[in-house]
């Protein structure tokens, strides 16, 4: 959102053209030519350049070539295990939350403030007068949350396998000085 208010700035300020000098402006800098995949990026170039006009936005044409995509076994499982992961997490923040509201004293103390809170107002742990999060858990819950929040951030820095595969390249440029 802020690159794209960035470049709608600069259009403003600078123009909307090639000449300009921010050639990365979507939707309304990048111009995708409605033609078929060229075979080779050197093909792509010369209908570029016999096509685009000096003070036109940039030009995006398309050609066949390799590109690197994951792989779409890894990633599969990959999202099944990062979507297991996220509703073991929400299961278990809401089976602590239930067991902190339904124990038989009728107040909680928060372990930041030290205020002492009405279990039947709490809908999330955060504490209402300080605002801390998570300060109604013990020792053990939070231990449990912690270890499912690892395991949840140990899989999202985990590399997902990238492949060659053919599919569809742009070569993007344009004419702004001769």
């Amino acid at each position: 959102k802020i690159h794209c208010e960035y470049q709608i700035r600069e259009c403003d300020f600078n123009g909307n053209d090639t000449y300009a000098g921010h050639i990365g402006i979507t939707p309304t800098g990048i111009d995708y030519a409605k033609v078929k995949p060229f075979k080779s990026s050197q093909q792509a170039i010369d209908y570029l350049e016999e096509n685009h006009c000096k003070w036109d936005c940039a030009m995006a044409v398309p050609f066949q070539g390799e590109v690197f995509d994951y792989d779409r076994k890894t990633k599969a499982v990959y999202e099944a295990k990062r979507q297991k992961l996220v509703t073991e997490l929400l299961d278990l923040k809401a089976k602590i939350l239930q067991c902190i509201r339904s124990t038989k004293s009728k107040t909680i103390g928060c372990k930041s403030c030290e205020s002492s809170v009405a279990r039947h107002f709490l809908n999330d742990v955060h504490c209402p007068v300080c605002g801390k999060l998570e300060s109604f858990y013990s020792a053990t819950q939070a231990a449990a949350i912690k270890s499912k929040t690892k395991q949840l951030a140990e899989l999202k820095r985990k590399p997902l396998q990238k492949v060659k595969a053919p599919g569809i390249c742009h070569v993007v440029g344009g004419w702004c000085a001769l």
